[in-house]
């Protein structure tokens, strides 16, 4: 199935010209006759003088028949005759059925825009080739029986651009670009001079005729007042595809790598004290067939309570933790998807002392070794650090090591399958880093070739030169920082940056940016050992928080290994960059981009995409960068929120989360969740109403979308909306 056809499910006949038929509908043809001072604009101009001949056209976008692009419905008006043009059987082209003058509705005001029964048509000088350029999205007016003014809005596919006009019996205002954004229930325009919505949850007139409202207008003539709208194109609720796939309020949700989902929600909750409390909850599973099961009751049997869940590191895994009614403490479990196991991750000491264990910092190497670390709480209240690891092959769980958080932090390689232990001292030998070989259980220890008013930090550890160097911040005299890379065969050390510390990193690892004290910024190519000064400050990236959006995703864009692209200059008013990281050639791009830089994205197929805010107008502006040329313009939508917590990248556009800062009036963090795709097509609001708070990913196979969130009765639910 295409994904156009995925992205809009075709309703309807499919309807395409074919040869004129001489039929004829003689009854009621008055409803056909305009008034001769109508006015007409076939581009910008022309009066047609009471003439209602033509062919028009009912476009979508990406619609083909017969494997062609086509025009869903055709309609030819002749000498007082009306035919709509289509397709029966599954043939297309070779029928026409002739249309009651009832069914259709001309304009006073021009005629390059007509209403036919349910649908809205525009009428074009020439036969398009295909999809044309110009397709009629909405028509409105104050009333259908004598109107004094209609609003028509059309997509410029050649620019990308939603247009609005305007028409009165005296004038008229030509073509201003508007943004729009598609919901479930309706679809809402805004521009500078004028905002209006249409309720399209159910026709609210004959002839599916839809009720809407002008907001907010500064064009003279036009006031706060009731519509009436008839659609096209891709404003159609109608072929609205969001799922709802849970009727339970739900605590959280997991992806996992063959498509299904987890899920957990929460059964009880007892409070010991007014802000201590322990919580029972159900992880559930969504199959491939949609189907809700409970799956805790399955894995664990009916007498575990689960206690909560931990993010994991792979898709195939879920962790969480569990008890029975009689122990004091949890256990943590893992559910493997792949093998359809699920380990407990219990206590190795045998004795009646009790203990819990808190996972933490969960990863998993090429050979399937799970590794965490967690603090062992003793009955007597004592904690005692380890790192842990899990055989997924041989189901065997061993101990690396007792971990001093104050001292002591770890890093992992999962290609090598090695844990690397930092040591601030180690059996009186300062700065160690030892090496754990998961397979072999055997470790080595090398010291760190640097000072001893110096100490090495793990924290935030890059793994370069697969995997046989490391990237780790030095510290010298408490407060004196710089960037390092330390070999892992023989524990020597080299000097990235003096006075710096990593700020950004590629996924690969081979290209860190670093910032100094007077944030000033370089990039280090670590193979090559070449530094590049920067003009672009991984910090900039108004509306997006690091604790949710890497920085990779958010802020700095890296192609081919080569073009990096950031923000710099004022915060208030960034730049766009781009640099060539071969040359050090550096540009500024972009600075034809409406409204505040905010963001970047980049989809599968290494282009690059900019998000900015018009705080003005309240509207947000998408644009792919074109080489080292301007910006081309994609799409904008309006919203009131000028954040972004998180963007999900898809194969045909972004999810975007939107909130508002985090506050102490705003406790909701997401309140908005959209999808603007790359193609032009409005933007889709998930959310009829803007409440929070809102998680969205996409799943493994990149077909859909899942995300969870208050439905009308305010529970949180699992939703899935196909690509």
């Amino acid at each position: 199935m295409l994904v156009a056809k995925r992205f809009i499910s075709i309703l309807g006949l499919l309807l395409i010209m074919v040869p004129f038929q001489n039929c004829s509908i003689q009854s009621g043809i008055k409803n056909l006759n305009l008034s001769s001072n109508a006015k007409s604009e076939s581009g910008n101009g022309g009066g047609y003088e009471g003439k209602p001949d033509g062919t028009y056209y009912h476009f979508i976008p990406n619609f083909t028949c017969a494997g062609k692009p086509a025009a869903e419905q055709i309609t030819e008006i002749k000498n007082g005759q009306a035919y709509l043009y289509g397709s029966q059987n599954g043939q297309c082209g070779d029928q026409s059925t002739p249309i009651a003058a009832n069914d259709i509705n001309l304009s006073p005001f021009q005629n390059d825009f007509i209403s036919v029964k349910d649908s809205l048509f525009k009428r074009y000088d020439e036969k398009p080739d295909g999809i044309p350029n110009n397709i009629a999205e909405i028509l409105c007016r104050d009333n259908f029986d004598e109107p004094t003014f209609e609003i028509v809005s059309h997509y410029d596919r050649e620019k990308n651009e939603a247009l609005s006009r305007v028409y009165f019996s005296d004038r008229q205002i030509s073509d201003f670009s508007v943004s729009r954004i598609l919901s479930s229930s309706e679809v809402h325009y805004v521009s500078s001079s004028v905002s209006f919505k249409v309720d399209m949850s159910k026709p609210a007139f004959p002839d599916r005729k839809f009720s809407g409202a002008i907001e907010r207008s500064t064009i003279s003539g036009l006031k706060a007042q009731p519509l009436v709208c008839v659609i096209g194109g891709s404003i159609d609720t109608s072929k609205w595809n969001l799922k709802t796939l849970t009727t339970i309020d739900v605590g959280g949700f997991q992806l996992l790598k063959n498509n299904e989902i987890m899920f957990w929600s929460e059964v009880s909750r007892t409070y010991f004290a007014p802000t201590y409390y322990n919580y029972v909850t159900h992880i559930f599973k969504i199959g491939l067939d949609n189907v809700v099961s409970d799956f805790s009751k399955m894995v664990l049997g009916e007498s575990y309570n689960v206690i909560g869940t931990i993010e994991s590191p792979d898709d195939n895994l879920s962790v969480f933790q569990a008890k029975l009614p009689s122990e004091m403490w949890p256990s943590m479990f893992v559910y493997n998807s792949k093998t359809g196991k699920t380990k407990k991750l219990t206590n190795l000491t045998v004795g009646a002392e009790p203990e819990a264990y808190f996972l933490m910092n969960p990863s998993l190497t090429a050979d399937q070794y799970f590794i965490f670390d967690t603090d062992i709480i003793h009955a007597n209240g004592n904690r005692t650090g380890v790192v842990r690891v899990y055989n997924f092959n041989d189901e065997t769980i061993s101990d690396i090591g007792q971990l001093d958080h104050a001292t002591t932090s770890y890093s992992v390689l999962p290609e090598s399958n090695k844990v690397l232990l930092y040591w601030v001292e180690k059996n009186g030998v300062k700065n160690v880093i030892e090496v754990f070989d998961a397979k072999s259980k055997i470790s080595k220890d090398l010291v760190i070739q640097i000072p001893t008013n110096c100490l090495i930090s793990g924290v935030h550890a890059k793994n370069v030169k697969h995997e046989s160097a490391v990237i780790v911040l030095k510290v010298c005299d408490g407060s004196q920082k710089s960037v390092i890379q330390v070999s892992l065969v023989d524990g020597s050390t080299q000097l990235l940056g003096s006075d710096s510390f990593v700020t950004w990193a590629s996924d690969d690892n081979n290209r860190i940016v670093m910032t100094n004290s007077a944030n000033q910024n370089s990039a280090y190519d670590t193979r090559t050992g070449k530094v590049i000064a920067l003009p672009i400050d991984p910090n900039f990236g108004d509306g997006v928080t690091d604790f949710i959006l890497s920085a990779q995703r958010s802020r700095m864009a890296l192609i081919d290994d080569r073009w990096l692209y950031g923000f710099g200059g004022k915060t208030s008013a960034p730049t766009m960059y781009q640099i060539d990281l071969q040359s050090g050639a550096q540009a500024p791009i972009c600075e034809g981009a409406l409204g505040k830089k905010l963001f970047l994205g980049m989809l599968p197929d290494q282009k690059v995409f900019l998000f900015t805010y018009d705080a003005a107008v309240q509207v947000y502006r998408f644009y792919q960068v074109k080489g080292t040329s301007d910006c081309a313009r994609l799409n904008e939508f309006p919203s009131q929120y000028p954040n972004v917590p998180k963007m999900i990248p898809t194969k045909i556009g972004f999810g975007l989360l939107l909130g508002n800062p985090l506050s102490a009036s705003s406790s909701a963090w997401t309140r908005e969740a959209v999808f603007v795709p790359i193609d032009g097509r409005p933007p889709l609001k998930f959310n009829p109403t803007a409440i929070g708070n809102w998680r969205m990913e996409v799943s493994p196979d990149k077909n859909r979308i899942v995300l969870s969130g208050p439905g009308s009765d305010n529970l949180i639910k699992i939703f899935s909306f196909d690509l």
